[in-house]
């Protein structure tokens, strides 16, 4: 089943130096890693935003090379970030990576991945 990621799950495995895709591979070997294209234009917006702290900035701007280096599948879907993985996932069988709470009242359900520990991407 394909992986839908969120942004605030890639800048906490960024943040917490968690290797993401391969922890995503252990977990779900051969998938579709998916990633609307609203993600990645908040990462760059936030990796741009001055009033954010330098680490914060220089987290969003990390998440973006690791995305640009990882064989993903960019979804060009036309709402917001949150919207778009909650739409898509309503729609179409997939597993969600996202801490955001709002997003897993919307979708009860739907396999999530959270993280544990600090240190690894598991199941919630």
């Amino acid at each position: 089943m394909p992986i839908i990621i969120d942004t605030n799950f890639v800048l906490s495995c960024v943040n917490q130096g968690i290797d993401l895709f391969g922890q995503l591979h252990e977990l779900l070997a051969g998938e579709k890693i998916l990633v609307p294209a609203s993600v990645i234009t908040e990462l760059s917006n936030l990796g741009k935003d001055k009033k954010l702290k330098m680490s914060e900035r220089e987290a969003a701007e990390l998440a973006v090379q690791l995305l640009d280096n990882e064989k993903i599948v960019i979804l060009d879907l036309k709402e917001r970030a949150d919207e778009s993985i909650v739409n898509y996932a309503l729609k179409n069988s997939v597993v969600v990576a996202s801490l955001d709470n709002g997003i897993r009242a919307r979708l009860p359900r739907v396999r999530f991945l959270t993280i544990k520990a600090r240190k690894r991407v598991t199941w919630a």
